[in-house]
């Protein structure tokens, strides 16, 4: 929570969590106002072929 917020005072417009579980999934989380929320949950494989342009996930 403590990176999160710090993140959200400076003003960071995204942040990615990947999650070494099984799926291998990130989340892509977007600054809304003042907090972070869950803009895209994705398998990790998606990330590692797409090109830039497809992760700004508008």
């Amino acid at each position: 929570m403590t990176k999160r917020n710090e993140y959200a005072a400076a003003n960071i417009p995204q942040y990615w969590v990947v999650d070494q579980n099984a799926a291998q999934t990130f989340a892509m989380h977007r600054l809304d106002g003042d907090r972070y929320a869950v803009r895209a949950t994705m398998p990790l494989a998606w990330v590692l072929n797409a090109t830039p342009a497809e992760h700004n996930l508008g």
